[in-house]
């Protein structure tokens, strides 16, 4: 339970972050006004029933939110999997 509150709360913490670098990549923007990256987003946005840029944005930016969350999440996770893993190996010697 303490890996898990450990690893969920580093994850809010860290996804925000994520989050900007991910909406500040060069590679990014260019992909959202290629007009690419509006296309991948129309099934979010048609299930949301989203109609005018607001909402476009709203629904870009809760996406990266959530995104960066879970992969933060994941990364923290097996991080505190692996320190726990080799803190058993050295005790066990």
């Amino acid at each position: 339970m303490k890996r898990f509150l450990v690893s969920l709360f580093s994850g809010l913490v860290l996804a925000v972050p994520l989050a900007a670098v991910v909406g500040h990549n060069p590679y990014f923007r260019d992909w959202m006004t290629t007009g690419h990256g509006w296309s991948a987003f129309d099934p979010l946005l048609d299930l949301f029933g989203v109609v005018g840029v607001e909402g476009e944005g709203n629904v870009v930016v809760n996406t990266l939110v959530c995104v960066s969350f879970i992969l933060s999440f994941a990364v923290v996770w097996c991080g505190f999997g692996a320190v726990a893993r080799m803190k058993q190996r050295e005790t066990s010697r």
